[in-house]
């Protein structure tokens, strides 16, 4: 063998070299986005890692040169994806790796290179994996339950749930929307579509609807970020209420906002974030699967933090242009409708076992976006996949908000047959009278617009709002069934409702 030969890795020992760095680059972050390791999508993606390494060590496997500046630019991709924080320190590493790789030593540098590479993958593949709630709710409960009569209390939170009345003339037609009304009617519901929150925004209309009568605004309720959440609820008035009526309270609560702040009450959380693992129950979808998993490595590589890759901004910036990948660089969620229903999957089981004199809150971040689900929970194809443009900065033209609204709107029928499913369940167990049930909104659907602090004309408008506009369904003692669309604010029919929960 001449010295060319002898001086450059045979092309299996490059193409491992070359996997190594590839696994490095994304096997940690599928991790991170809530996928586990067995899952369908990782393993596609390592499998193709590998591949693709073998390949390309191939390919070039007579240039010795072009596999050593192909080693430095993964390199460099997996330093700036996971380290670097700024374009100049990209600037610095690329040039002394690149500087390395031919010299006379690129042999010792690409072997360190890839054995490192390796750990970092294994290290996240490692690395301590939580269930989407923490701590889940298989915890300890107590054995007995001395209920006094007590009845079973379910209040369901839907995080962006419109009122119907704020709905177009497009998205009423054919009365979808009045079915499902009347499908809570038929159970003993009482309907409210005339309900405005304070605010578009979660933490001020929950913060009012939780807390003590009374308060003039939101944050005087609120507190600061901490404890992995976002915002907290100081005060929660209903929560305590229902522990000093001698309930047990089980809270599930997200991260975005801390409503479990009474001690006495069970609380389960969970990530607002990603969670992948949740996609595994769309069977048969591996395509579109696949390509929310590139949607997620696309936004997290447009990041202006520390895990960006400048390096891949102009390509992202030209998938964005081309149409063949959503932009939405502020943001992690897009498994969350899959996440959300492994949600309702652990109520559902857990209605076999609930009993009166127990008290469950949940905070459900459905119907949210993205609108990926249809009417029956399926998963749409990833062309129909939509978000409200007051996120993607997109024109609201007529025609991109009808389409956001019928996107909406099947995913709303989704939840509303996962929450009556619950229902069914728990009358056909413990019977009607003794489950009471509160569902509600924290504003509407915000499909064009957020308001935040919206003003006191706007709040007093008689005019429905698609932004403010919410939906209150509750069944309890002295509530007749039927739809009532007299304008009430959201607070005041939430006490007004637990009034009659308590009743």
């Amino acid at each position: 063998m001449n010295g060319r030969g002898s001086s450059q890795p045979g092309w299996l020992l490059g193409g491992a070299q070359l996997a190594a760095l590839l696994l490095a680059l994304v096997v940690p972050a599928l991790l991170d986005f809530g996928y586990r390791l067995f899952d369908s999508e990782v393993l596609f993606i390592m499998g193709g890692a590998v591949a693709c390494g073998g390949l390309l060590s191939l390919l070039t496997f007579r240039v010795p040169l072009l596999l050593r500046l192909l080693f430095a630019l993964l390199v460099i991709c997996v330093l700036d994806f996971y380290f670097l924080a700024s374009w100049y320190a990209v600037l610095l590493v690329a040039v002394v790796v690149v500087v390395l790789v031919v010299t006379r030593h690129h042999a010792t540098v690409m072997q360190v290179g890839a054995l490192g590479a390796a750990l970092f993958a294994v290290l996240g593949v490692l690395s301590p994996r939580h269930s989407l709630l923490a701590p889940g709710l298989s915890a300890p409960r107590q054995a007995e339950i001395a209920h006094g009569g007590r009845p079973l209390l379910l209040h369901i939170v839907l995080d962006e749930q419109a009122s119907p009345l704020a709905a177009s003339a497009a998205a009423r037609a054919g009365g979808r929307l009045d079915r499902l009304l009347a499908s809570y009617v038929r159970r003993g519901f009482a309907v409210q579509t005339g309900v405005r929150s304070d605010s578009g925004a979660t933490e001020i209309s929950l913060a009012l609807a939780f807390g003590p009568p009374g308060l003039p605004s939101g944050e005087l309720n609120l507190l600061g970020e901490g404890g992995g959440f976002t915002h907290r609820v100081q005060r929660n008035a209903l929560l305590q209420e229902l522990v000093d009526r001698q309930y047990q309270v089980s809270v599930i609560q997200n991260s975005f906002l801390q409503i479990c702040t009474v001690p006495a009450a069970q609380c389960q959380t969970y990530s607002r974030d990603n969670y992948g693992h949740a996609m595994r129950r769309f069977e048969g979808a591996l395509g579109r699967r696949l390509r929310l998993l590139a949607t997620l490595m696309h936004v997290e590589m447009l990041q202006d933090d520390a895990r960006g890759i400048f390096l891949y901004r102009p390509l992202g910036e030209w998938a964005i242009r081309r149409g063949l990948v959503h932009s939405d660089p502020d943001r992690n969620y897009w498994t969350r409708p899959a996440a959300m229903l492994e949600i309702f999957d652990g109520l559902d089981t857990q209605a076999h076992v609930m009993r009166p004199g127990e008290a469950w809150v949940a905070h459900v971040l459905l119907p949210h976006f993205p609108y990926m689900l249809d009417e029956k929970c399926g998963l749409r194809s990833y062309a129909g996949w939509s978000l409200p443009t007051w996120v993607t900065k997109e024109l609201a033209l007529a025609p991109l908000l009808n389409r956001l609204e019928a996107d909406y709107w099947q995913q709303v029928e989704c939840v509303h047959a996962r929450v009556l499913s619950l229902v069914d369940r728990l009358d056909q167990r413990l019977g009607p009278t003794n489950v009471r049930v509160l569902i509600h909104g924290d504003h509407g659907a915000r499909l064009a617009k957020r308001r935040i602090r919206p003003k006191a004309e706007r709040l007093q408008a008689a005019t429905p709002d698609a932004s403010l506009d919410t939906l209150v369904l509750v069944r309890a003692p002295g509530m007749t069934a039927g739809v009532n669309a007299d304008r009430i604010r959201l607070a005041d029919s939430i006490r007004s409702s637990y009034d009659a929960l308590l009743r």
